[in-house]
């Protein structure tokens, strides 16, 4: 993450990191939702929020055996580690994937109900970039197993109703771009190398890359899918106005979007998508015979009531790539309790979300129907329940008029 930011706004954006002895995890999920500043912090958060801390570390390797995918994760390793933004020296990365081929292969041989795809290793890579091989063995495998657990059935078949709540999404907030696409002949397929790899696949620049995992891993094993989603209606205006109905120059825009994408405002559209439309509401509104196969609907790595233990070290950590911070008396302003806060940061860190809030509203016109559902979805639903209680009332009139 490039710090660019001053140190008001810093402390603001993180400001229970500077203000509570103990963080719950739905605190220290918003906080790491928010972007994090370097891969030392992401190793400790991160490992909070996989609940690391209760699996055992062993000093045993897992033996790597010949099995049905060692040529293909051999293959898909060698063409790893191209992010110019890397900086790596060729060395390096030969190195980094001789690692990454070992550790894709222990997981596999160790979680033998999981299969390999074609993506996995992409994912593995950028963990392996904040916590090294060792660690980030850990790490891969807590991701397997519950974040993208459903790309590892043996089919797809999952992940293609999931592909679906895209549309689905899309359809729900804008109709027009709904029906271009459907002209297009277009189906979400386009966006299966978003999901399946995180956008680490497609997405240039390792930093952008490491923000939007803090993003994925802190909102769940969903969230990739409404990013994708949120990615395209920002995107909507481009799509209708300079793209002919024609599936190929359809598919090579959208996966173009990647390349100068908002991050920041898609993901605030992601989370009111996500607000507004829950996966379950979607898989129903698709019929989709929900089964033991759909392991996202389980996930429940936020439901435990666990608290970070904060010290002033973690905070330097925070601090590290804040420009001349070592220089200043900033770090001093380290665990105070909530009423030594400074109101008036607080005040101005309200003033900011405000902010936030009218930049995402004013991509969006007043016609636009993104900006309608957001701002009347509840009018609408007022709306509905007094239709309800209407009808509830002319049902009891004619059931007394029956009975009398």
């Amino acid at each position: 993450m490039n710090l660019t930011c001053d140190k008001d706004k810093f402390l603001l954006k993180f400001s229970k990191i500077f203000t509570n002895k103990t963080i719950n995890l739905t605190e220290i999920r918003e906080i790491v939702s928010n972007g994090l500043p370097n891969n030392k912090v992401r190793q400790k958060l991160w490992s909070f929020i996989l609940e690391l801390e209760n699996i055992k570390q062993t000093n045993e390797e897992t033996e790597i055996i010949h099995h049905k995918d060692t040529e293909q994760i051999k293959q898909d390793v060698d063409r790893c580690y191209w992010k110019e933004s890397l900086k790596w020296s060729e060395s390096k990365k030969e190195e980094e994937r001789e690692n990454l081929e070992k550790m894709v292969n222990q997981i596999m041989i160790k979680n033998g109900d999981l299969y390999y795809y074609q993506g996995f290793h992409e994912i593995c890579s950028i963990i392996q970039v904040v916590y090294g091989s060792k660690k980030g063995k850990l790490v891969s495998e807590q991701i397997a197993l519950h974040y993208i657990r459903d790309n590892m059935n043996k089919n797809f078949k999952v992940v293609l109703k999931y592909l679906h709540l895209i549309f689905q999404l899309i359809k729900h907030v804008d109709e027009e771009l709904y029906e271009f696409l459907n002209e297009a002949s277009m189906d979400p397929c386009f966006a299966t190398s978003w999901v399946l790899t995180w956008f680490a696949h497609v997405v240039p620049d390792i930093d952008t890359v490491l923000r939007l995992f803090d993003f994925f891993i802190a909102e769940g094993p969903f969230m990739p899918y409404y990013f994708s989603a949120a990615l395209v209606l920002y995107n909507n205006n481009l799509i209708l106005n300079k793209c002919p109905p024609i599936m190929s120059e359809v598919f090579k825009f959208l996966q173009s979007l990647v390349f100068n994408m908002n991050v920041e405002d898609v993901i605030l559209i992601s989370q009111k998508l996500f607000k507004l439309f829950p996966p379950i509401l979607l898989l129903n509104e698709l019929d989709a015979k929900i089964s033991q196969d759909f392991h996202f609907l389980n996930f429940s790595l936020f439901d435990s009531q666990r608290t970070f233990q904060n010290s002033v070290q973690f905070q330097n950590d925070f601090l590290a790539n804040l420009p001349n911070a070592k220089n200043s008396s900033f770090p001093s302003i380290i665990i105070q309790s909530k009423n030594q806060n400074n109101n008036s940061l607080f005040k101005s860190f309200k003033n900011r979300e405000l902010q936030l809030h009218k930049l995402i509203s004013s991509k969006f016109e007043k016609d636009n129907p993104l900006r309608i559902l957001i701002s009347n979805r509840n009018a609408t639903s007022f709306f509905y329940k007094l239709i309800r209680i209407f009808i509830a009332i002319i049902v009891l009139f004619f059931a007394m008029t029956i009975f009398v």
